[in-house]
C-alpha cells in the first residue's frame, strides 16, 4: 500500500515492543517493503531502558525512534490546546491531557537515558509547555543536538518559532491536512489559520521541518501532501483556507524547491 505511492521510510508515530518484534519478523520474511523508524509510547520507556534499548537501536530497515507523549487534544476534533478560544464556543479553550509536571518527569528519565523525545503538541499553549519542558531539561542536562520532536506542532506565533530554532527542535507539521479536513476549520478562524500548518514559516526561519501525514486520520499520498502544503486549499477548492489576506499566507505555503528532506532521509 505505502510502496505502491512510493513511500519507502515512514514514521510509526506510537509503537511498542511488540509492534518492534513485528516489524522484524515482516522483515525476515522479506514482507516488509519500507524502513520503519519506530517511536515508542512513554509507557514503555521503563523496560527499554532496563535491558539498554535507546534511540537508534536497530539497523536500517527496523530502528527505535523517540519516545512519544501526548500533550494536548487534536486539530480535526477541535480538541488541541490553545490561548484563545474557539470561534463559537467562547469558554471552549481545547485540553490538555498531561499535565506539565508528568511531561517533565517521564521527560528526564528519557532524557538522561538520551533518548529523543517527541511529544504530541498541537495548539499554542501545548507547544508552548512542550518547548518549557524541553528548555528546561537542556538546562539541567545539555545534550548535543538531542533532536527534540513537536509531533503536529499546528498553531504557532513568532515567538514560538524563535524558540523552536534555538533549541533546534524539529516540528512534524500535518501535510494534507488543509486539503484533507479544510471544512472543519472555521472553528479556528481566518486570522488564527495564517498562523497553522505553518511549513513555510519554519523554512524561513531555518528550522529543519519535516511534515507528515498522520495516517490513518490523515492521507499518507504525497502528492496530495504536497498539493495540500503549495496551495493551503481544501477538498472543495475553498480558498478560505489559504487566509489569503494575512502576511503569514505566503510564509505558511511551501514552495516544491523548499519541500523538506523526506522521511528515508530524515531518519
Amino acid at each position: 500500500m505505502l510502496s505502491r505511492a512510493g513511500i519507502t521510510s515512514v514514521h510509526d508515530a506510537w509503537g511498542s515492543h511488540d509492534d518492534l518484534r513485528a516489524y522484524r519478523d515482516a522483515r525476515e520474511a522479506g514482507e516488509l517493503s519500507v524502513r520503519v523508524y519506530c517511536l515508542i509510547g512513554y509507557g514503555e520507556i521503563d523496560r527499554m531502558i532496563a535491558v539498554g534499548i535507546r534511540t537508534g537501536f536497530g539497523d536500517e530497515w527496523v530502528r527505535v525512534g523517540a519516545m512519544k507523549m501526548i500533550c494536548d487534544g487534536s486539530i480535526s476534533e477541535r480538541t488541541a490546546r490553545l490561548s484563545q478560544a474557539y470561534i463559537g464556543r467562547p469558554n471552549d479553550f481545547g485540553i490538555q491531557v498531561t499535565s506539565d509536571e508528568e511531561l517533565y518527569a517521564i521527560g528526564r528519565k528519557a532524557h538522561e537515558a538520551d533518548w529523543q523525545i517527541g511529544v504530541h503538541a498541537n495548539g499554542d499553549v501545548a507547544i508552548d509547555t512542550v518547548l518549557r519542558v524541553y528548555e528546561r531539561l537542556q538546562r539541567e542536562r545539555p545534550r548535543r543536538d538531542p533532536r527534540f520532536r513537536l509531533e503536529h506542532c499546528t498553531v504557532i506565533n513568532d515567538a514560538l518559532v524563535q524558540r523552536i530554532r534555538a533549541l533546534g527542535a524539529i516540528p512534524t507539521p500535518f501535510a494534507a491536512y488543509v486539503y484533507y479536513h479544510g471544512e472543519k476549520f472555521h472553528e479556528y478562524g481566518a486570522e488564527r489559520l495564517g498562523h497553522m500548518f505553518a511549513l513555510r514559516s519554519f523554512l524561513d526561519a531555518g528550522i529543519r521541518a519535516a511534515s507528515g501525514s498522520d495516517y490513518p486520520p490523515g492521507p499518507f499520498e504525497p502528492m496530495m501532501a504536497l498539493q495540500s502544503a503549495v496551495t493551503r486549499t481544501d477538498a472543495q477548492g475553498t480558498s478560505g483556507a489559504r487566509n489569503s489576506s494575512s502576511p503569514w499566507r505566503k510564509r505558511c505555503a511551501c514552495k516544491p524547491s523548499t519541500a523538506p528532506t523526506p522521511p528515508s532521509k530524515r531518519i
